[in-house]
């Protein structure tokens, strides 16, 4: 799979300052490595760099998904 098979489905957040602000998973991906500076200077970024990126937002998506259904069980055994 490539970039280019990716959905463009955007996401929402809200800042701490209240701004909205929506992104695809391309932009996220593209702002990750356009802002990221190394401590050594490399040429580019390698691909087990991009993984890593990639294994950091998937764990905190898995992340949410552990409090939303944590939030939703226990607002279901209340009923």
């Amino acid at each position: 799979m490539s970039m280019n098979d990716f959905h463009d489905d955007y996401f929402t957040l809200i800042s701490t300052e209240g701004e909205i602000i929506e992104f695809t998973i391309r932009e996220l991906i593209d702002n990750e490595f356009n802002q990221v500076i190394f401590a050594v200077d490399t040429q580019g970024y390698t691909k087990q760099d991009k993984i890593e990126v990639m294994k950091n937002i998937i764990a905190d998506i898995e992340k949410c998904i552990g409090i939303i259904e944590k939030d939703e069980n226990a607002r279901l055994s209340e009923v």
